[in-house]
């Protein structure tokens, strides 16, 4: 599924530029770079993702919903000039945990790539299937040191990025609109790093403070203001 296109335009928050007036003409997708070797210590971005009531499908369409997750986080990745397949990846059963290395891609980049991409990626998704099939997902974001140990990997960030994509808020954001294919959270410290001064396509100003609160975890997060990633309207009444 080609990401060519990012989403269409949307009244953004507070009056601002939509976020495709802040993005540059849509260029080819850059040629992926050659597989990268991640060992050992070291700074990374995480990603996860979470298919939204992933529980409804049965087997088949489980399969089906892995390999369209699959497509698109490659086709995402591909358009960055990135080889999902030869980065560190675990498959959670119903979404993908991402490690992105800062010596491979810049953290504000990752944030940008991966929120406009799986926009696009679910809106095209969106308008060749039926809504048993529709895929709605929440995404979140940290920073931090990890490493490998045994045959998976650790660190403090895994912790935290695994609570906060349970976050009450961004469930409860997909409840709120049914148009939202995409909830969107970062944690501070990667707000505070990184999208705090500016440098990518998500201005600070798209993002507000949440307090998490899940199992032992109590701490402030950031959440994409709702359409501020753009709101797929397709076959939705005007």
């Amino acid at each position: 599924m080609s990401i060519g296109h990012f989403p269409s335009s949307q009244p953004a928050p507070n009056g601002q530029m939509s976020l495709p007036g802040l993005l540059r003409a849509p260029v080819a997708p850059r040629p992926p770079r050659p597989p990268t070797r991640t060992s050992g210590r070291g700074l990374h971005t995480i990603v996860l993702t979470d298919v939204a009531s992933s529980a409804r499908y049965d087997p088949q369409g489980q399969r089906r919903m892995r390999r369209e997750i699959h497509a698109m986080m490659c086709d995402v990745a591909h358009y960055a000039g990135l080889d999902l397949d030869a980065l560190p990846v675990t498959d959670t059963g119903d979404g993908l945990r991402l490690f992105l290395p800062l010596t491979v891609v810049e953290p504000v980049r990752v944030v940008d790539m991966f929120v406009l991409g799986l926009v696009a990626q679910l809106r095209e998704h969106r308008r060749t299937v039926n809504d048993t099939a529709r895929i709605r997902m929440r995404v979140a974001f940290d920073l931090g040191l990890i490493e490998k140990h045994l045959l998976g990997w650790t660190g403090d960030p895994l912790i935290r990025v695994a609570r906060l994509i349970d976050a009450q808020q961004i469930r409860e954001a997909l409840l709120a609109d049914r148009r939202l294919d995409l909830a969107v959270i970062v944690s501070d410290a990667l707000f505070e790093a990184v999208i705090r001064h500016g440098y990518g396509y998500l201005p600070p100003s798209y993002f507000e403070p949440v307090r998490v609160r899940v199992k032992e975890f109590d701490g402030r997060a950031w959440q994409l203001v709702r359409g501020a990633g753009g709101v797929c309207t397709c076959g939705e009444a005007a």
